[in-house]
This record gives structure tokens, C-alpha cells and sequence, in this order.
């Protein structure tokens, strides 16, 4: 599990910068070098690094879910004597669910530090988990979780397939 949650956080260095300029084109429109060019000249290159904390624990419980857990998880459910049809759905799902369900407060507040790169609403990390609970409890934090937790449940089991 340690190899893949640190395998979550170096692919986080590729994924983090791209998921930035991403949703700020979806918040601001224009072509991905414009919105290269607007981030460059307004945040230098310190400010591709926005959000990198909170996108690097996702991805570690993400690579986790599905290097660790969903082979752990298919042998244990083969052991009992069902199938690897069976063993793929049973850990594929179980894993999607628990890494999804831990991940989402992580992906909650990097979309949320990313879209505000400006600082206007959302600071750093911690002050960002803060702002989230302050505005709508533990809820707010895992807004958006069921389609996360289909989400790694469909990429793991394709992934083990």
C-alpha cells in the first residue's frame, strides 16, 4: 500500500497542474494555451502547484483502492469460493466505495482551492476543509460522492479485468 500511495502522489504532479488549467477554463472559457498564458502571467509558476496537496492525497487513496485493495479483495472473495467473475465485481465495488468515500473530501477541496486560484473565497488546504464544513457540515464535504465512489468502482474493475 505504501508503493501505490506513493505512486498516487508522483502522478499527482502530472494530473494536478493539468486538472488546474482544466477548471479554470471551464470557470473562464478560452483555448488551453490562452488559459496557460493567463495562469503563467497572473500566478508565475508557483501557481500550477495550487491544490497540489489535496490532489495528491486523493490520487494516493485512489492508487491505493485500486493496486492494493481490489486484488487484496478479489483473492479474499475467490478464497471463500466464488468465482473471479464474482471476485472482481465483489472487490472492484467494495474498494470503489471505501477509496471513493475516503477521496472525496481530498477531491472536494482541490476543485475547490483550483477554481479559486485567485484566493477571493478559498486560502490553503486546511482553511479550505474549513470553509467547506463551515458552509454545510461534513456533508459539503462529500458532495458529489456517490458519482465518485461509481466512478473507481467502474476504472478498478476495468483495471483488474
Amino acid at each position: 500500500a505504501g508503493a501505490a500511495a506513493a505512486g498516487g502522489a508522483v502522478s499527482a504532479l502530472y494530473v494536478s497542474p493539468v486538472e488546474l488549467v482544466m477548471i479554470q477554463q471551464q470557470r473562464f472559457g478560452g483555448s488551453i494555451q490562452k488559459t496557460l498564458g493567463r495562469l503563467h502571467r497572473d500566478f508565475g509558476l508557483y501557481g500550477f502547484a495550487r491544490g497540489y496537496l489535496a490532489t495528491g492525497l486523493r490520487d494516493s487513496v485512489y492508487v491505493i483502492g485500486m493496486l492494493s485493495a481490489t486484488p487484496f479483495l478479489e483473492k479474499e472473495v475467490k478464497q471463500l469460493g466464488f468465482g473471479s467473475a464474482t471476485g472482481s465485481v465483489v472487490g472492484s465495488l467494495t474498494a470503489g466505495v471505501v477509496a471513493g468515500t475516503l477521496s472525496c473530501p481530498f477531491d472536494c477541496i482541490k476543485a475547490c482551492m483550483k477554481g479559486d486560484i485567485e484566493r477571493k473565497t478559498y486560502g490553503s488546504f486546511v482553511g479550505t476543509g474549513r470553509s467547506l464544513y463551515r458552509a454545510g457540515g461534513l456533508g459539503r464535504l462529500f458532495h458529489g460522492g456517490e458519482w465518485r465512489c461509481a466512478n473507481l468502482f467502474g476504472c478498478f474493475f476495468i483495471v483488474s479485468a
